[in-house]
């Protein structure tokens, strides 16, 4: 299953991401799917159930970005 869906306009990508997309490559790793962040969209590439869980991490750090202090690996719940 493949889903793209937009960033939201207020997070800081930089941050909710990670340098070099770390967080990105994390829950890559966690939840055994891809992740393809480009431009203002980011697509999600796995089985569904993994997808839905990768959606409402990708949700979470959106909103933590918002405070713009960087976002730790321990502060990813997945």
């Amino acid at each position: 299953m493949q889903i793209t869906y937009p960033i939201p306009k207020s997070c800081n990508q930089i941050i909710a991401f990670g340098v070099h997309d770390s967080n990105l490559r994390l829950i890559e790793r966690k939840i055994s799917i891809k992740l393809f962040p480009i431009g203002d969209r980011i697509t999600i590439e796995g089985k569904e159930s993994a997808v839905n869980i990768t959606h409402n991490v990708l949700e979470n750090l959106y909103k933590l970005s918002k405070d713009s202090t960087p976002i730790s690996h321990k502060e990813i719940e997945i």
